[in-house]
Protein backbone atom coordinates (compact mmCIF):
# COMPACT_ATOMS: atom_id res chain seq x y z
CA UNK A 1 0.00 0.00 0.00
CA UNK A 2 2.89 2.18 0.79
CA UNK A 3 4.50 1.26 -2.75
CA UNK A 4 0.71 2.72 -4.68
CA UNK A 5 0.89 5.50 -2.09
CA UNK A 6 4.41 6.88 -3.57
CA UNK A 7 3.18 5.93 -7.19
CA UNK A 8 0.66 8.83 -6.66
CA UNK A 9 2.91 11.34 -4.82
CA UNK A 10 6.77 9.91 -4.84
CA UNK A 11 7.55 13.10 -3.31
CA UNK A 12 5.64 12.63 -0.12
CA UNK A 13 8.24 12.63 3.11
CA UNK A 14 5.88 10.97 5.08
CA UNK A 15 5.92 7.86 2.61
CA UNK A 16 9.14 7.94 1.98
CA UNK A 17 9.59 7.74 6.01
CA UNK A 18 7.34 4.72 6.02
CA UNK A 19 8.56 2.43 3.50
CA UNK A 20 12.04 2.94 4.34
CA UNK A 21 10.82 1.85 8.00
CA UNK A 22 9.12 -1.07 6.37
CA UNK A 23 12.58 -2.07 4.11
CA UNK A 24 14.39 -1.58 7.94
CA UNK A 25 12.03 -4.06 9.79
CA UNK A 26 12.79 -6.44 6.44
CA UNK A 27 16.75 -6.26 7.36
CA UNK A 28 16.81 -4.00 3.44
CA UNK A 29 18.97 -1.38 5.61
CA UNK A 30 20.56 -0.42 1.93
CA UNK A 31 16.80 0.48 0.57
CA UNK A 32 16.08 1.73 4.06
CA UNK A 33 19.01 4.32 3.71
CA UNK A 34 18.36 5.31 0.42
CA UNK A 35 14.41 6.21 1.37
CA UNK A 36 15.02 7.66 4.34
CA UNK A 37 17.48 10.20 3.06
CA UNK A 38 14.35 11.02 0.69
CA UNK A 39 12.29 11.53 3.45
CA UNK A 40 14.52 14.30 5.17
CA UNK A 41 15.37 16.06 1.97
CA UNK A 42 11.77 16.17 1.68
CA UNK A 43 10.39 16.86 5.14
CA UNK A 44 13.21 18.39 6.94
CA UNK A 45 12.97 18.62 10.38
CA UNK A 46 11.46 15.61 11.72
CA UNK A 47 12.24 13.56 14.68
CA UNK A 48 10.91 10.37 13.79
CA UNK A 49 12.75 10.19 10.04
CA UNK A 50 16.15 11.27 11.76
CA UNK A 51 15.55 8.42 14.56
CA UNK A 52 14.83 5.98 11.84
CA UNK A 53 17.79 7.12 9.49
CA UNK A 54 20.57 6.63 12.47
CA UNK A 55 18.71 2.95 13.40
CA UNK A 56 19.13 2.32 9.45
CA UNK A 57 23.07 3.82 10.08
CA UNK A 58 23.91 1.80 13.24
CA UNK A 59 22.83 -1.77 11.62
CA UNK A 60 24.95 -0.41 8.68
CA UNK A 61 28.34 -0.18 11.50
CA UNK A 62 27.95 3.96 10.48
CA UNK A 63 27.90 4.67 13.93
CA UNK A 64 29.49 8.49 13.27
CA UNK A 65 26.35 8.77 10.99
CA UNK A 66 24.00 7.41 13.43
CA UNK A 67 25.12 9.74 16.35
CA UNK A 68 24.75 12.74 13.76
CA UNK A 69 21.06 11.82 13.15
CA UNK A 70 20.29 10.83 16.49
CA UNK A 71 21.69 13.99 17.64
CA UNK A 72 19.77 15.56 14.99
CA UNK A 73 16.43 14.03 16.06
CA UNK A 74 16.52 15.53 19.73
CA UNK A 75 17.26 18.54 17.89
CA UNK A 76 13.68 18.26 16.21
CA UNK A 77 12.39 17.22 19.00
CA UNK A 78 12.64 21.01 20.21
CA UNK A 79 11.84 21.95 16.90
CA UNK A 80 7.99 22.99 15.73
CA UNK A 81 8.12 19.40 13.88
CA UNK A 82 8.60 16.97 17.12
CA UNK A 83 6.52 19.67 19.76
CA UNK A 84 3.82 17.52 20.14
CA UNK A 85 6.29 14.20 20.68
CA UNK A 86 6.05 11.72 23.38
CA UNK A 87 8.73 12.24 25.85
CA UNK A 88 9.41 8.70 26.06
CA UNK A 89 10.53 8.78 21.97
CA UNK A 90 12.98 11.41 23.25
CA UNK A 91 14.38 9.43 26.40
CA UNK A 92 14.50 6.65 23.97
CA UNK A 93 16.59 8.62 21.52
CA UNK A 94 19.07 9.69 24.14
CA UNK A 95 19.61 6.05 24.96
CA UNK A 96 20.51 5.14 21.78
CA UNK A 97 22.52 8.27 21.43
CA UNK A 98 24.48 7.38 24.82
CA UNK A 99 25.25 3.70 23.14
CA UNK A 100 26.40 4.93 20.36
CA UNK A 101 28.69 7.41 22.00
CA UNK A 102 30.16 4.47 24.14
CA UNK A 103 30.76 2.10 20.92
CA UNK A 104 31.83 4.76 18.77
CA UNK A 105 34.64 5.94 21.72
CA UNK A 106 35.21 1.88 21.78
CA UNK A 107 36.35 1.82 18.53
CA UNK A 108 38.23 4.59 17.88
CA UNK A 109 40.27 3.73 21.39
CA UNK A 110 38.96 6.68 22.81
CA UNK A 111 36.63 4.91 25.66
CA UNK A 112 39.56 2.67 27.29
Amino acid sequence: MIQKALEIDPDNGAYLDSLGWAYYQQGKFDEAERLLIRAIDKIGQDPTVHDHLADVYFKLGKIKEAVTQWQAALKDFHSPAGIDSDPEDMAKVNRKLDAARVKLANETGTGK
